[in-house]
């Protein structure tokens, strides 16, 4: 009997009795589908928070320089030199100089007014590192970080309160004061609009403190500043779960540069590493408790067989003495044992992936499918029809053909 004889075959006799075959099927199904549902729902979950890490900094760190050591001297500064040399460094992403002021803002339109403003100074690099979402505007363009055009951006709330709207603040005139009464003040103009990042501050405050957020490209700031030397440098790693990594590479460099301490690299988020690393344990362990019923599935589809090998050993007597081969009997028990594994693994596969998708709809967490995962399942679901399957298909082929016929 040919292979496309045995199929039609075991399919005929699975067709004979369908509720039995899909109560066997429940198992594979139910494993199947177990394990796709929670492998997707648990990187889901571990991407969602992972996110969110990474909208507080997670993946980013700081280089500093410990002015306090008895070894620094002001040629250990932070200059370009060693922006350049940082962004070089395999896992680093970006690197950017980390300027931040408080500025005293003035309003052309409101003479009288004065406030206090968190002011960043920003470089296309600066921008990747610590992004901000754009509701009107722009950010600076590219030509504009090579000039000494004073330009600003602005955040959402400043523009509402001072112009009215976000497209009436573009266009029109700021001035900023840093460094104290005595410093002078500049005159920028507003090209862009964002969404203020503290405004879950500004909405627990109401009108009692708005904090107002400011941008300006690095080089219209050092000519007000007249120094090319920075306290602080901010980098992104490429991968944030290799960030210790990185961190350790970027502090080996900078020791060959000066004395050890001179520079310092650190981050807030360093353990986040850590912590990602055991969510990924955890859907592992998660994943690996769901693919246990499996074997229940596995338990149930040899027993069926084996009740499927009693129920039909008049038709293997009849078989074996018009003929057939114990191989041919073998393979095609073992033939029906993995097409119902199949099937119940295929229908398993739908099944955890409209689950996942119901828990999205219901709590929110997306669901992340792993390609490995659903090739994975369907393998092992047939091999779980051939593994099952073994003893029942090998206990028909080796039936004596007169004791069957007896029977």
């Amino acid at each position: 009997m040919n292979i496309y004889d045995l199929i039609k075959s075991s399919i005929r006799s699975l067709k004979a009795n369908k509720m039995r075959a899909f109560l066997t099927m429940l198992g594979i199904i139910i494993g199947i589908s177990s394990v796709i549902s929670m492998s997707a729902i648990g990187k889901g979950g571990q991407k969602s928070i992972t996110g969110n890490l990474q909208s507080t900094g997670y993946g980013n760190f700081q280089i500093a320089v410990n002015t306090t050591s008895d070894d620094y001297v002001e040629e250990y500064d932070l200059t370009d030199k060693q922006v350049a040399e940082i962004s070089k460094i395999d896992g680093v992403e970006a690197v950017a100089p980390k300027i931040q002021n408080m500025a005293q803002l003035s309003f052309p339109n409101y003479p009288d007014k004065k406030e206090r403003g968190f002011l960043s100074v920003t470089t296309k690099a600066y921008e990747n590192i610590d992004p901000v979402e754009y509701l009107y505007g722009r950010s600076f363009i590219d030509s504009e970080y090579e000039t000494y055009e004073k330009l600003i951006t602005i955040d959402s709330e400043t523009a509402k309160d001072y112009y009215g709207s976000y497209e009436g603040a573009i266009g029109e005139i700021i001035e900023l004061q840093v460094g104290g009464r005595e410093a002078p003040s500049y005159k920028y103009k507003i090209v862009g609009v964002f969404k203020n990042p503290y405004i879950g501050v500004t909405s627990l405050f109401g009108a009692r403190f708005k904090p107002r957020v400011l941008r300006v490209p690095l080089k219209a700031y050092m000519t007000t500043s007249g120094t090319d030397k920075y306290a602080a440098l901010i980098a992104k790693a490429k991968d944030p779960e290799k960030l210790n990594e990185v961190i350790s590479k970027v502090q080996e460099n900078l020791d060959l540069q000066a004395p050890a301490k001179v520079y310092e690299v650190s981050s807030s988020t360093q353990n986040g590493a850590s912590f990602d690393s055991i969510l990924s344990t955890l859907n592992i362990f998660i994943t690996f408790i769901a693919g246990i019923s499996l074997l229940v599935g596995g338990v149930g589809v040899m027993n069926i067989m084996l009740v499927s090998v009693t129920e039909r050993i008049r038709e293997i007597g009849i078989r074996k003495a018009i003929g057939a081969q114990p191989r041919s009997i073998l393979l095609q028990f073992l033939v029906e044992a993995v097409i119902i594994s199949t099937l119940g693994g295929i229908i398993g596969l739908f099944v955890g992936i409209s689950f996942a998708y119901l828990v999205f709809l219901l709590i929110g967490i997306e669901p992340v499918f792993s390609l490995f995962i659903v090739i994975l399942a369907l393998v092992v679901s047939m091999l779980i029809g051939i593994i099952f399957g073994v003893t029942p298909a090998r206990k028909a082929a080796k039936m004596n053909p007169v004791d069957a016929l007896r029977a």
